[in-house]
């Protein structure tokens, strides 16, 4: 089962878009880019806005992230 499909991770999605929209936010669908990435992620699409998302349950996966989005 992909990590995504978890509910409380799609939760932390929602409430994570939600209060970086500043208005509510869900999702209505998920597909899943896992072949694309090193990392178990995908893209949430719900009311007119999708965004991607990735999983890391590593210790240091914070870390991990934090420098590729510093690399981006």
């Amino acid at each position: 089962m992909h990590p995504f499909h978890r509910s409380d991770l799609v939760t932390a999605v929602e409430r994570a878009v939600t209060e970086h929209l500043g208005r509510s936010w869900s999702s209505e669908s998920f597909r899943d880019l896992d072949d694309r990435a090193s990392h178990p992620c995908g893209t949430f699409a719900g009311n007119g806005f999708s965004v991607f998302a990735k999983f890391s349950d590593a210790v240091d996966g914070a870390d991990q992230f934090g420098l590729e989005v510093a690399g981006l």
